[in-house]
């Protein structure tokens, strides 16, 4: 498992061969008055040219530039051009490269400043690519390989606190540790030629090293330690872009080396570093987590116990190709993965586990050329994830290699219906049912619901409510069978993530027949009708001081209007209005009314006895030579009976008596006798024991 600092927080425990001196770190970071390379001086350009001397191919984490001496420090961006004597300045747990005229290039580990000279020619016409000094840090330069004519053969030179170093093509690595000792690598064929400063001159062949301290002579060149190899291994993994992504590799241990050196680049010639790491030599696999879909390279070099570097292992070519899921409802799942933060585990540290859950039901959409299949299913582009639990998924690429999947959880919904016979949903035949479902699981919920019912039984209608429930209405027709049952989906074509079953019986033989109509609770009814009024001879309906007390023809007619609300069956209220045809006995008409409101008390059948008490006023008006102005207020009791003779028609034959005040004292009583037809509203029971 290889561990790895974050980006911005630079791990105790791998610091490699970077500038550790407080005040110099915090004087560059400050100003960049003090640099880590100081340019050499040199000759005056001979070949001119327009345009730029280099550009910036790669920035990772922080790095800082300064194109052109007349400019400022800034953070550095990808393309940026840089002039004779730009800077480019890497920080901690960062990288660049730098990419010449001549496609030469220049990759910075951590905590390193390279000084771009610009071309120019010396005496003997050979092309000078870069000039500078190193004082700490390490720089890897790579240039054209020899060509056999010195006019175009490139070559750059780096001074280091005890060295010069001469590089005619090739591969080389420069480090350069805290106490100014150079170790110089050729890692390429090209010629590496090491000038110590004390005396002596070093020629480096391919895979050889050497190391110069400061004030002393070059020591004896030395091989380099042997380069690991990697072991076979899977090289395409799946990931969800932003959520989940782990690539994973191995090598064989070097019994040399005291530690690795990895470095995970985004192209094949390991410029864009993207991640690099010490590790410790009892650590031979890379384990890195985060990253986004794309193709990465991989190298490892051996670290021998002097801090000297083989020769970097053959890429390890890894594709992160990215992957989705789809829920139920077949919309894109968001926030499924469960994977670590980006980055990688510190040394000795197990990798944090990752994986996807997903509700049952759920999809993986799979890119082109990817295929895979849960279990012992064939392998396709999309895989239905429908067992509740870890998936085993096996997956191969369009080469027929295995890819490695993420491991993706299905987490189950439990179903539950409102039902009071049992476990099983009852319907009744030729009825509508409407029950409540609920439904439930660790994950949230789509807020669609799609039912598919068997062959007679018809879903009716789907209401959502709220926290995971929904009223279910369904019918179930005659020929129906005794059981059957109802798949739940999220999506109209996708898979079932809930069964009910369904017990499907036949109505109970006392409601074969339909009840006969009668009062029901919260039944409205508007009622009319007409009838007879009895006025008794000493009643007061006439204006005192203005009219006179006047004998009325008996009987007096009426008609009346009534509004009934029965919020129980054996119980109502009544409000009407009736008006009533007056004619004295001398035959002077006047208009007579009544306001009346009551409280009904009936037995709950189709032929209901009621009785009534409630208070009315009661008024006349006439001119005054007649009765004049009057209205009177007082009891009220009366009784009569009802007969349902439709659930929306019934007939009602009622009498009533009043006590109203008489010309003298005491009271007068009025009788009344009326039939009407009363319209019922709001009937909902009639097919429910309500």
């Amino acid at each position: 498992m290889l561990p790895r600092p974050n980006p911005r927080t630079p791990s105790a425990r791998v610091r490699p061969f970077a500038a550790r001196l407080p005040l110099l770190s915090a004087l560059l970071r400050a100003s960049l008055a003090v640099p880590l390379i100081a340019v050499v001086a040199a000759p005056s350009p001979a070949l001119a040219h327009d345009g730029p001397d280099a550009k910036i191919e790669h920035t990772h984490n922080q790095v800082r530039s300064r194109p052109a001496p007349s400019t400022e420090w800034h953070d550095a961006t990808l393309g940026e051009a840089l002039f004779k004597q730009g800077r480019v300045n890497t920080f901690e747990s960062s990288s660049a490269a730098v990419r010449f005229r001549d496609e030469s290039s220049v990759a910075l580990r951590e905590n390193t400043l390279v000084i771009v000279f610009g071309h120019h020619a010396v005496r003997n016409k050979q092309v000078i690519a870069m000039q500078a000094e190193l004082e700490r840090g390490a720089l890897r330069a790579r240039l054209g390989e020899l060509s056999g004519d010195p006019a175009t053969s490139q070559t750059a030179k780096v001074a280091t606190p005890g060295a010069s170093t001469r590089l005619d093509g090739g591969n080389a690595l420069l480090k350069v540790d805290d106490e100014g000792a150079s170790r110089i690598h050729n890692h390429g064929d090209g010629k590496t030629t090491v000038s110590a400063k004390a005396g002596g001159t070093t020629k480096l062949k391919r895979g050889m090293g050497v190391k110069v301290e400061k004030s002393k002579r070059a020591a004896k060149p030395i091989p380099l330690p042997p380069t690991p190899s990697w072991l076979v291994g899977p090289h395409v993994y799946l990931s969800i872009p932003g959520e989940l992504s782990r690539i994973r590799g191995s090598w064989s241990p070097v019994p040399e080396a005291r530690a690795y050196y990895v470095e995970v680049a985004s192209d094949p010639e390991g410029l864009q570093v993207i991640s690099a790491v010490e590790v410790p030599a009892s650590v031979d696999a890379f384990d890195i987590q985060g990253l986004p879909p794309g193709d990465y390279y991989v190298r490892v070099a051996a670290v021998d116990d002097d801090q000297f570097e083989s020769l970097p292992s053959e890429d390890f070519e890894v594709h992160l190709v990215a992957a989705s899921l789809e829920g139920p409802d077949g919309q894109p799942v968001e926030g499924a993965g469960v994977g670590p933060a980006p980055g990688i585990p510190e040394a000795g540290a197990e990798a944090a586990p990752e994986g996807a859950r997903v509700l049952t039901g759920s999809s993986l959409v799979l890119p082109d050329g990817v295929r895979c299949g849960a279990g012992e299913e064939a392998l396709s582009e999309r895989v239905s994830l429908a067992t509740v639990g870890v998936q085993p998924l096996r997956c191969e690429d369009a080469e027929g290699n295995a890819a490695v999947p993420f491991p993706i959880e299905v987490v189950g919904v439990e179903a539950a219906v409102s039902n009071p016979s049992g476990e099983a949903v009852e319907l009744i035949r030729e009825r509508e049912n409407t029950r409540e479902l609920a439904l439930d699981s660790d994950l949230p919920l789509p807020a669609q619901l799609h039912l598919s019912a068997p062959e007679g039984v018809r879903v009716e209608s789907i209401e959502v409510l709220e926290d995971g429930r929904w009223a279910l209405t369904l019918y179930a027709e005659a020929d129906a069978p005794e059981q059957a049952t109802i798949a739940v989906r999220f999506a109209e074509d996708g898979e079932p993530v809930a069964l009910l079953d369904l017990i499907i019986a036949d109505p109970p033989p006392a409601e074969l027949e339909p009840e006969a109509p009668k009062p029901e609770r919260h039944m409205v009814e508007l009622g009319v009708g007409a009838g007879l009024v009895l006025i008794s001879d000493r009643h007061g309906l006439y204006e005192f001081g203005v009219g006179q007390q006047r004998e009325i023809r008996q009987p007096t007619p009426q008609v009346y209007g009534r509004l009934g609300y029965y919020p129980i069956r054996w119980v109502g209220l009544e409000v009407e209005g009736r008006y009533m045809a007056v004619r004295t006995g001398a035959g002077d008409p006047a208009t007579g009314w009544i306001g009346r409101g009551q409280i009904v008390g009936q037995l709950p059948h189709r032929v209901t006895p009621f009785v009534a008490l409630g208070l009315q006023g009661i008024g006349v008006a006439s001119p005054a030579a007649v009765l004049g102005r009057e209205t009177d207020v007082g009891p009220v009791f009366g009784g009569g009976v009802k007969f349902y003779a439709t659930e929306r028609v019934a007939l009602r034959l009622g009498v009533a008596a009043t006590l109203q005040d008489a010309t003298q004292d005491g009271l007068s009583t009025f009788v009344e006798f009326d039939l009407g037809l009363a319209f019922v509203l709001g009937r909902d029971c009639a097919q429910k024991k309500c």
